[in-house]
């Protein structure tokens, strides 16, 4: 199962893997609108909010998931995290490293 195998990917911190794994499912299975938004998220796995450039890159996968179809249900929430929870994780990020120094 796909899930199992990102999971797993991700205690291992293989992000390429990930998003390989992600892709190749959506390629097999044609997978389109909210599926594809579904199986999409997945990708955020890869990438758990350390850094700034770990922050680009859920934004790409966001904005990917918006692309698709921006009036999903997935659409709107991708849209609203990219745009309301992003810019406050980047903030704590920029404390956090502040506090550091």
């Amino acid at each position: 199962k796909l899930e199992t195998k990102v999971a797993g990917f991700a205690a291992a911190r293989k992000s390429k893997e990930i998003v390989q794994a992600v892709d190749a499912f959506i390629e097999q299975n044609k997978l389109e609108g909210l599926q594809k938004q579904r199986v999409m998220l997945l990708k955020m796995n890869a990438y758990p909010p350390r850094t700034p450039a770990d922050l680009d890159k859920v934004e790409e996968i966001l904005a990917a998931v918006v692309a698709v179809d921006p009036e999903t249900p997935l659409g709107k929430r991708a849209a609203q995290i990219k745009d309301q929870m992003l810019p406050q994780l980047r903030q704590r990020l920029e404390a956090q490293k502040n506090r550091l120094k």
